[in-house]
C-alpha cells in the first residue's frame, strides 16, 4: 500500500469514527457494549483512538503537530455542548477532562508506539 493510500484510508477511518462517536454521544438508545463500560473510560479510549487516527490521517510537520489535538479537543467540547441541549444528556467538564486524558495518553505513548513493528513505518516511511 502506498503512503498516499494509507493516509486516505486513515482519513476515511477517522471520518467513520467521528460519526460513530457523535451518534453514540447523542443517541437516547441504550447500547450495552457502551453502557457496560465506565463513561470516563469510554471518553478516554475514544479520544486515544481518535488521536491516533488523526495522527495517521494528517502526518504533517512538527509545526502543526499540536494544532490537530486542539481541533480534537474542540470536537470533544462541541459534543458536550450538543449534549447540553439534549433532554437525555448533560454537559460534563469531567467528560472533557477524560477527552483531554485520552489525547495526552496518546501523545505520551507515541515514543512506545514508534517501536512497534506494525506501525513504526508511520514515523519512518
Amino acid at each position: 500500500m502506498t503512503p498516499k493510500s494509507q493516509v486516505l484510508l486513515a482519513r476515511c477511518g477517522l471520518c467513520v469514527t467521528v460519526l460513530v462517536i457523535f451518534f453514540l454521544a447523542t443517541t437516547a438508545r441504550q447500547i450495552p457494549a457502551v453502557e457496560n463500560i465506565n463513561d470516563k473510560v469510554n471518553h478516554l479510549l475514544a479520544f486515544f483512538v481518535l488521536s491516533m487516527q488523526l495522527d495517521f490521517a494528517f502526518p504533517g510537520s512538527k509545526s502543526t503537530y499540536y494544532q490537530k489535538y486542539i481541533v480534537l479537543f474542540l470536537y470533544g467540547v462541541l459534543l458536550e455542548c450538543v449534549q447540553n441541549f439534549l433532554p437525555h444528556r448533560d454537559f460534563s467538564i469531567a467528560d472533557v477532562a477524560a477527552d483531554i486524558g485520552g489525547i495526552l495518553a496518546y501523545i505520551g505513548t507515541v515514543p512506545i508506539l514508534r517501536t512497534l513493528p506494525i506501525i513504526k513505518k508511520r514515523w519512518h516511511p
